[in-house]
């Protein structure tokens, strides 16, 4: 039984490990981490091409979503425009992704 335990525990910990980079830009994002989000994201850009469109997508999102966290309305700007247009495609993000997208834009109409 303690066996199975650690084995359980090893496989926990060597998943979590795996987590996929966009995946960990939106933990970084929801813990407030703003720069190590910013960091992880502009050393992805050059791939980013070479992704699928709703991974592109994501990462337009959240690269405006930390710009304008850290308050950097230029970048945030770019990013969600780029962001809204994925949005035209049917289930491109998940309906948590979609509010966020929508609250942020409105946000950005809405400052001086």
């Amino acid at each position: 039984m303690k066996h199975l335990r650690t084995t359980i525990l090893a496989l926990v910990l060597v998943l979590a490990g795996c987590a996929s980079p966009l995946a960990q830009v939106k933990d970084d994002f929801r813990a407030a981490r703003y720069g190590e989000a910013r960091e992880k994201l502009v050393r992805m850009e050059p791939e980013v091409p070479t992704w699928g469109n709703e991974k592109q997508a994501r990462y337009a999102l959240y690269r405006g979503l930390v710009h304008g966290a850290l308050g950097d309305r230029e970048n945030a700007t770019v990013w969600l425009r780029k962001a809204k247009r994925w949005s035209a495609e049917p289930g491109i993000y998940s309906e948590d992704d979609a509010v966020r997208l929508k609250l942020a834009l409105e946000q950005l109409e809405t400052a001086p």
